[in-house]
């Protein structure tokens, strides 16, 4: 019980307090700043579905004027599409809780590189449904309920986590190269 009755800044000095305030050293991100990251990611994927649908438009028209359009190469041009605007939407994800961070003047130290990771890594996660219907919806539509070639959705849907996975490692890397404290070097008497 005597615990509960201690002081939040107990033992800090006037420099530290002053220091904590002004950089919340070691908090996480309150509900405000999620909810501007929330915003700022908003924005960014409404511009990359934007992207996406330009991006299936040309591919679509390729690979009609070539009249391949029920083939594989077809599905898994499309299934890179779909993973390179998920792997660009994750990015979105990591930019828009860094940019909270430095929004709210919090340190980005250690636990918020974990924390920026964890969402990527939820988010990347939460895709992999939507990823597995996808391609059993594009290979469906694309060849109908006959004639469908044996794991051509497995193969797609491999794909598309494999892009996917690629880009939250190199979104995860850039984060921990970016932010990882320099370390001093010793003066020379």
């Amino acid at each position: 019980m005597a615990n509960c009755n201690r002081r939040p800044f107990h033992g800090l000095t006037n420099y530290s307090l002053i220091l904590y305030s002004m950089y919340n050293i070691g908090m996480p991100l309150d509900a405000l700043a999620k909810r501007y990251a929330e915003m700022l990611f908003q924005e960014q994927a409404e511009k990359i579905r934007e992207d996406q649908n330009k991006e299936m438009q040309k591919v679509t028209a390729d690979y009609s004027r070539r009249n391949m359009l029920q083939s594989g190469m077809y599905l898994s041009a499309k299934g890179k599409v779909i993973g390179d605007h998920l792997g660009m939407m994750a990015e979105a994800r990591a930019n828009a809780l860094v940019q909270a961070y430095e929004r709210s003047r919090l340190a980005f130290d250690a636990s918020a590189v974990h924390e920026v990771s964890a969402a990527v890594d939820q988010f990347c996660e939460a895709q992999k449904a939507p990823i597995v219907a996808a391609a059993r919806h594009m290979v469906g539509q694309t060849f109908g309920p006959q004639g469908i070639p044996q794991n051509l959705s497995e193969t797609i849907t491999k794909q598309m986590e494999h892009v996917l996975s690629g880009a939250a490692s190199r979104i995860k890397r850039s984060l921990s190269i970016k932010h990882a404290p320099f370390p001093r070097q010793r003066r020379q008497r």
